[in-house]
């Protein structure tokens, strides 16, 4: 019977919004010591979407169009734009601040994140 009652109810449930619920409650220590192990060119939001967190797949979370939030971190504009959208508490998966404004990285960013490559004559 129990077991029924679950089978039915955890589909139900959204996770995402109880994990960001939890995260709140953590202090913003916590968040950056865990962030400080992701290099900055990573986008934490596509590395917390995926499926697997299989390291060598470390390529696949490049940040591609790169947006910054007002703390100054960086992600996807995608990622970005889509949390925002599902949750109007988005925190910041570097520094735990609550996300309120982004804007378009500059081109110093875009740069540091996205190297020019490099064509062979």
């Amino acid at each position: 019977m129990f077991e029924e009652f679950m089978s039915e109810l955890l589909p139900l449930l959204n996770t995402r919004s109880i994990k960001q619920r939890i995260q709140r409650l953590l202090p913003k220590r916590f968040i950056r010591d865990q962030s400080n192990a992701v290099p900055e060119d990573i986008c934490l939001i596509c590395m917390r979407n995926s499926k697997s967190l299989d390291v060598s797949e470390l390529s696949e979370w490049r940040i591609v169009v790169p947006w910054r939030t007002q703390c100054g971190h960086v992600y996807c504009y995608y990622c970005l734009k889509s949390s925002l959208m599902d949750d109007s508490k988005f925190m910041c998966l570097r520094c735990g601040e609550t996300v309120t404004e982004i804007a378009e990285a500059t081109t110093e960013i875009r740069d540091a994140i996205t190297p020019v490559p490099v064509v062979d004559e």
